[in-house]
């Protein structure tokens, strides 16, 4: 349960809440279970604070600083977190859908478990994210940066990852349905924990043009990445995906 005391003072507003905090850097904030729907937290300092189950959805958190931050399970869904910070924060089994996490920076962060879909992730910083098994279906990751980030059993279907850089992630039972991949950087560097699903829209929409040693070491079989080249002309679009 959240510390009423942390309460009043947050629910004073965030010039309040950052004095306080500025004057108590020793304490970690205990707003649990705390009801700060549609709340106004733009710019506050809610670092290392425990945010566990927390209804934060509509909430303004732009520019919020939420580094270290415990928001395990917490409703995040629709909430505009544009350029903050939520490095090394806790965000397992988070509901996170629609949100805004543009320009975010969330390295080292923990989102196994989490529902992001259809939520804004153009340009975050997302290097050494913990994503496995999250829904990232819908997402917007167009330009952001996954380097070394955990995907096993992340779902990408329909997402956006128009020139994302996914170099040395990590990836096994992971689904990439309906996504063009044709823009990706860094496919060939994957390290592959075990096969995982290319759909036959993604090798259209991508129009082929995948590195080989993606598509093998993902698990398509040999048979069908000779013939990947048949099945664009057939499409009449006439690319290769042996780059």
């Amino acid at each position: 349960m959240a510390n009423l005391k942390h309460m009043d003072i947050i629910k004073r507003g965030v010039d309040s809440w950052n004095v306080w905090r500025g004057n108590n850097s020793h304490i970690m904030p205990s707003l649990s279970d705390a009801g700060l729907h549609m709340a106004y937290l733009n710019k506050a300092n809610l670092s290392r604070a425990d945010l566990s189950d927390a209804g934060l959805r509509l909430a303004d958190l732009v520019e919020a600083n939420l580094k270290d931050a415990d928001l395990y399970w917490a409703n995040l869904s629709e909430a505009n977190m544009k350029m903050a910070n939520l490095e090394k924060a806790n965000l397992q089994g988070a509901n996170v859908t629609g949100s805004n996490l543009k320009e975010a920076k969330l390295a080292g962060a923990n989102l196994s478990q989490a529902n992001i879909s259809r939520a804004n992730l153009q340009d975050a910083q997302l290097v050494r994210v913990n994503f496995n098994g999250t829904d990232l279906s819908g997402v917007d990751l167009r330009g952001a940066n996954l380097k070394k980030a955990n995907l096993i059993g992340a779902n990408f279907t329909n997402a956006d990852l128009e020139g994302a850089d996914l170099s040395d992630a990590i990836i096994g039972a992971t689904l990439f349905g309906n996504v063009n991949l044709s823009n990706v950087k860094g496919l060939e560097t994957l390290v592959h924990l075990g096969p995982s699903t290319v759909g036959i829209d993604t090798i259209y929409k991508s129009s082929g043009t995948m590195p080989v040693v993606f598509l093998k070491s993902a698990g398509v079989p040999d048979h069908l990445i000779d013939y990947i080249e048949l099945f664009v002309d057939r499409n009449e679009k006439h690319y290769s995906c042996f780059q």
